[in-house]
């Protein structure tokens, strides 16, 4: 509304000025009516270019809005979609990390228990050396005490005496 006012007074404001005379001699009324009439043709011609530069302006405008409105939709989706994708790996990092939990334990427990077959077999094969070497030892110690007595002079045996010894041998 200011603009319009400051126009018109720009535009009437040196015919006042230039005038001579008062306002009734002036040719002022005339131009007036030659200007509103130039507006009045000008409008008449080019109303229609300038409302639909408007109009085409508007629907650009709208169609921007429109397709940056749609984008944003888009990436909100994507988003969306992103997120959810998201808790899914994370869901199922968790379940990878419980199986490999599970398997950890499985894997332990299978070679503590293996371990644990290993302890006694390797146990019970050392009882059984043992028995062996204790078994050998006695054999050693016999048959050394043997040949001495049979060997030594002090000593005599006689064929009951090498049955007797036999036969507990045998026996044990």
């Amino acid at each position: 509304m200011k603009q319009k006012t400051i126009i018109v007074l720009a535009l009437l404001l040196p015919g006042i000025m230039c005038a001579s005379g008062s306002f009734e001699q002036s040719d002022f009324i005339p131009r007036l009516i030659n200007f509103i009439l130039f507006l009045a043709i000008l409008w008449y011609f080019t109303f229609a270019r300038i409302k639909a530069i408007f109009v085409n302006r508007r629907t650009h405008i709208a169609s921007q809005l429109q397709e940056i409105q749609n984008k944003l939709h888009k990436t909100q989706q994507e988003k969306a979609d992103a997120l959810k994708k998201l808790e899914e790996s994370k869901a199922r990092a968790q379940e990878i990390v419980e199986i490999a939990k599970k398997e950890a334990n499985m894997i332990s427990q299978r070679f503590a228990q293996q371990t644990q077959t290993q302890i006694q077999a390797l146990i019970q094969t050392m009882d059984a050396n043992m028995e062996f070497e204790q078994t050998r030892a006695v054999r050693e110690a016999v048959e050394s005490i043997l040949s001495e007595v049979v060997h030594s002079k002090e000593v005599q045996l006689d064929n009951k005496d090498y049955v007797t010894i036999i036969t507990k041998r045998i026996a044990s």
